[in-house]
């Protein structure tokens, strides 16, 4: 995981983003051939005793399930849930 932030006492330091490539989103990870991308943007800003914030967040990744065997029947054969194609 990394987060940015620019420094204190500069214009964009309200801001800080932080992102990374995981093994799954929760607590059993999943070992297969892809990594899970999470981001988080967020916008602190604060007004003598008053501080505004929100922030947004992205994860771009997929659940697998698993359909029977592969060809040789010796591994299972994993199935996404969805597929993310061409942006729909």
């Amino acid at each position: 995981m990394i987060t940015l932030q620019a420094p204190k006492d500069t214009p964009l330091d309200f801001l800080k983003l932080e992102g990374g490539m995981f093994v799954g989103s929760g607590i059993k990870p999943q070992f297969d051939n892809h990594l899970d991308f999470i981001g988080h943007l967020s916008a602190i800003k604060t007004f003598d005793n008053i501080s505004i914030g929100g922030g947004i967040s992205c994860y771009l990744g997929g659940q697998l399930m698993y359909d029977g065997f592969d060809s040789a029947n010796v591994r299972p054969k994993a199935v996404p849930l969805y597929k993310m194609e061409d942006n729909k």
